[in-house]
């Protein structure tokens, strides 16, 4: 029996989710879909593959951090390892190939492993841009971690154990048309940016980021973005970009290359910024009306942030 559950977060994912699902099942028989009403038929296709299904309540209070947490609590998830694959995504051969024997060989002490991570843009992989090889945190030892609670670009805790990386790979090829992708940044993770930069600036939760629960990779992922949001608004965007682009070689990866870092770099921080200073002109500094501002306009509640339900 394999010693390894796939979860696999999903609302409105009928496009991919027989992907993931074929991917997951090669790696082991222990998959579980853990969905947020959704309204396609992404359940009616998990249902067809037999693996288990969970509904995760989604409020306004919810994020993606706390959805994961709930799925990795030791009553859903019975194995000794668990692994967290968007349902956009999926396992390469080297990964389903030799991953479970490589992790019965770590030592007892590690409790979190990190795989690399490709990303598709338009169908093409994007090999420059600084976009690969990135690793990120996937395989997790159960009872072991637990994810940041954040809005956006969450990493995990360490609460026991140490990290190591692994060389196999994940990858990301989202396959929605491109109106999909840009809404996806307007109406969710711009939205949620915006937040984590005003709880950068202003404190705006009271929260304690536990680093030293981080991997290596995570902190200077961290320390990079904290870098970033103490540049000029709107001029980091253009900086960004053109770093990204140029000195990073993107333009080797053809006009998907470009229309790529034209929309993650200068088009989504762009709009980050405005949104950003939108805020400011309505509510200055004041917490309160701020908080308010995006329950009202977004829709997110923040005066529940550590409420981990």
């Amino acid at each position: 029996m394999s010693d390894i559950t796939v979860i696999i977060p999903t609302r409105n994912e009928s496009i991919h989710i027989e992907r993931a699902i074929k991917s997951a099942l090669k790696l082991t028989p222990n998959v579980l879909v853990i969905d947020s009403d959704s309204t396609d038929n992404t359940i009616e296709i998990a249902k067809s593959y037999g693996v288990k299904i969970y509904q995760y309540k989604w409020t306004a209070s919810s994020n993606f951090s706390k959805k994961i947490n709930w799925a990795i609590d030791k009553s859903i998830v019975q194995t000794k390892w668990a692994i967290r694959l968007d349902a956009d995504e999926y396992f390469m051969n080297n990964c389903i190939e030799n991953l479970e024997k490589h992790l019965d060989s770590l030592p007892e002490n590690v409790s979190g492993c990190t795989l690399i991570r490709r990303i598709h843009f338009m169908g093409k992989w994007m090999r420059y841009s600084g976009e690969y090889p990135k690793t990120t945190m996937r395989v997790f030892k159960v009872g072991n971690v637990e994810m940041e609670n954040r809005w956006l670009d969450e990493h995990v805790n360490l609460l026991n154990g140490v990290a190591v990386d692994l060389p196999y790979e994940i990858i990301d090829d989202n396959k929605s048309i491109i109106s999909y992708w840009i809404n996806k940044h307007n109406n969710d993770y711009s939205n949620k940016e915006v937040i984590e930069l005003l709880n950068q600036e202003l404190d705006l939760f009271n929260r304690i980021d536990n680093n030293n629960l981080l991997d290596n990779n995570a902190q200077k992922k961290k320390r990079l973005k904290k870098r970033y949001s103490s540049m000029p608004l709107y001029w980091r965007a253009f900086f960004f970009f053109c770093y990204r682009y140029f000195f990073k070689f993107g333009f080797l990866d053809g006009k998907e290359g470009l229309l790529w870092n034209f929309f993650q770099c200068l088009w989504y921080r762009t709009l980050t910024d405005v949104k950003l200073e939108e805020i400011y002109k309505h509510c200055g500094n004041n917490k309160e009306l701020i908080k308010n501002f995006i329950l009202e306009k977004y829709q997110i509640n923040c005066n529940d942030f550590n409420n981990q339900q």
